[in-house]
Order: structure tokens, then sequence, then C-alpha cells
């Protein structure tokens, strides 16, 4: 994998301990990685001609 950095708020940081700490992800890159692949999934999924498939 690629590393990339990002600026995120410490409130949305509090949201992402609460999800690791509830034990939906493992680590808030993991976190981080999914709401990305959800989002991109999304977006190509809505739009006519381009491909879903595009993230494995």
């Amino acid at each position: 994998m690629i590393p990339i950095q990002v600026r995120v708020t410490k409130k949305m940081i509090e949201m992402l301990d609460k999800l690791i700490e509830s034990g939906a992800y493992s680590s808030r890159s993991e976190a981080i990685r999914d709401a990305i692949r959800q989002h991109v999934v999304y977006f190509y999924g809505n739009k006519p001609n381009r491909k879903s498939n595009m993230i494995e």
C-alpha cells in the first residue's frame, strides 16, 4: 500500500477511536481505508459509464 497523509479534526479522531474501541475496526488506518473505499465505490457506482469494480 502507498502511504498518504491527511489532516482531520480532533472530533473526527475521537469518532474514529470510538469505532476502534467498539471493535468495529482494529486501527485508524483500517477505518479510514474502509471509509475511502465505501465512498469511492459509491461514487463510481452512481455515475453513468463508470466501473464500480475499479477497487479491489
